[in-house]
C-alpha cells in the first residue's frame, strides 16, 4: 500500500491512536489521508488539530450524507479505521475496492468484513473475535509523543491532576464543580498543586478562564504532566489508560450533576438532543444505566476485572468527592499498591504497538 486512510471518530481516536500511527506510517514513506468522521462526541477543532500530525491529506468532518458520498470518489490502496461505526469503512473498501482494517478496543458491528481486526490487549481480543490480533496499546506509544513544560513546582505537597472531560459543555459543567473540589481539598491536605488537563482541542478562552480560576491549565501533553503527578481525579475514557501506563493513581467519579452533558449514540441519543424535554430523557437514560451496570467503568479495572482504581457513581456532592481523594492520598499503602498494579497491566501492552499493525497490515496485503 502506497497511500492510506485514516478513519477517525472523535478525538481520543484521533490524539491516542491515530497519532502514533500517522508518525510510523510517514516513516514508511506513505501517503496518508486523516479523514474525520461524523461524531456527535467530537470537539469541532479535531480538523485543526489532525493537520499538525503530519499527514499529506485531511477530509472532513461532514455531514453522514455527504461523507458518504465523498467516499465515492476518494482514492486510497487502504484503510484503517480507528474507531466510529465501521458501514463507513465499508462503504469506501466497496466503492474503492480496497482492504479495510480495524483497531479497536472492543466488539463491534461489521469486523467479520474487514481484512484484519487488531486490538490492543489479550482480555480485548478474547471479547472481539478469535480472529482478531493484539499489536499493544497506542495510547501507550501516544503519550511518549507528549512535550512542552512541566505545569509542577519542585516542592512539597500533593500534585493533583484533574481530568475535566473532553466535550467543552462537560468541561464548563465542571469548572465551578472543580473549584469548590479543589478549595475544600486544600484545607484537608495541606500544600496542593493542581494541573488541569484540558482538551488538546481546547481554545485559547477556555484556557484563560480555568486560568483565572486557578486551576492552572497544563501547557504540555499529557505524559509531560503526568509525569511527576501524584494522583488524578478523573472521568472514565481513555484517560483511563494514559494514567495506567504513566502509573499514577486516581478517583474515577460520575457525578450525576453532569449527565445531562455526556453525549449517547444511537436513537436515544437522537431523542436526547430534542429541545425542552430531550436533556431529561438523556438524564434518565443515563441514570438507569449507571444504576444498572454490570462491569467496571476505568479501563483498568475492565482489563483486570477487579477494582484497582476507585470508582464513585452517584449523587456526588464536591465533599464527597474531596473525602475520597484526601483518603487516598493519605493511604500511602494504598497509592504504592495501585501504582504497582496499573505498572503491571500496562507491561502487559507490546511495545512501539504501531510498528506492529503496521508490519502485520503490510504482511496481510501482500498475502491477499
Amino acid at each position: 500500500m502506497n497511500s492510506v486512510t485514516l478513519l477517525v471518530n472523535g478525538p481520543g481516536e484521533l490524539w491516542g491512536w491515530c497519532r502514533p500511527l500517522t508518525r510510523e506510517l510517514k516513516r514508511r514513506n506513505k501517503n496518508v489521508t486523516i479523514w474525520i468522521l461524523p461524531c456527535q462526541f467530537a470537539s469541532g477543532r479535531e480538523g485543526h488539530a489532525a493537520m499538525a500530525l503530519g499527514a499529506d491529506e485531511v477530509k472532513g468532518p461532514y455531514s453522514s450524507a455527504n461523507t458518504l458520498r465523498a467516499m465515492n470518489h476518494h482514492e486510497t490502496d487502504g484503510i484503517i479505521q480507528l474507531g466510529g461505526d465501521l458501514f463507513f469503512g465499508r462503504h469506501m473498501g466497496q466503492k474503492g475496492k480496497v482492504p479495510l482494517f480495524c483497531y479497536t478496543y472492543g466488539r463491534k458491528k461489521g469486523l467479520e468484513h474487514c481484512s484484519g481486526v487488531f486490538t490492543a490487549f489479550e482480555s480485548m481480543a478474547r471479547s472481539i473475535s478469535p480472529n482478531a490480533a493484539v499489536v499493544g496499546d497506542l495510547v501507550k506509544e501516544g503519550i511518549l509523543m507528549d512535550d512542552g513544560p512541566s505545569p509542577w513546582l519542585d516542592r512539597q505537597g500533593l500534585k493533583l491532576v484533574l481530568f475535566p472531560g473532553s466535550r467543552p459543555a462537560i468541561r464548563a459543567k465542571a469548572l465551578p464543580y472543580l473549584m469548590e473540589v479543589v478549595s475544600l481539598l486544600r484545607e484537608q491536605t495541606g500544600p496542593l498543586q493542581v494541573a488541569t488537563l484540558l482538551s488538546p482541542f481546547s481554545k485559547a478562552e477556555e484556557r484563560e478562564t480555568w486560568r483565572s480560576a486557578g486551576l492552572n491549565p497544563a501547557m504540555a501533553g499529557t505524559g509531560v504532566v503526568l509525569k511527576n503527578a501524584d494522583m488524578a481525579l478523573t472521568q472514565p475514557g481513555t484517560n483511563t489508560l494514559e494514567l495506567m501506563h504513566m502509573g499514577i493513581p486516581a478517583l474515577v467519579a460520575v457525578p450525576f450533576a453532569f449527565l445531562r452533558e455526556i453525549p449517547i449514540s444511537g436513537l436515544k441519543g437522537l431523542i436526547a438532543s430534542l429541545p425542552i424535554f430531550g436533556p431529561a430523557v438523556k438524564e434518565k437514560v443515563l441514570r438507569w444505566k449507571a444504576n444498572h451496570r454490570t462491569s467496571y467503568l476505568a479501563w483498568p479495572n475492565r482489563l483486570s476485572q477487579s477494582q484497582i482504581m476507585k470508582e464513585v457513581v452517584g449523587e456526588l456532592s464536591s465533599k464527597d468527592v474531596v473525602r475520597e481523594i484526601s483518603a487516598l492520598w493519605f493511604d500511602h499503602e494504598e497509592r504504592r499498591a495501585q501504582k504497582i498494579k496499573l505498572c503491571q497491566l500496562s507491561g502487559r501492552s507490546i511495545e512501539t504497538p504501531s510498528k506492529k499493525l503496521c508490519d502485520m497490515i503490510e504482511r496481510l496485503c501482500i498475502n491477499e
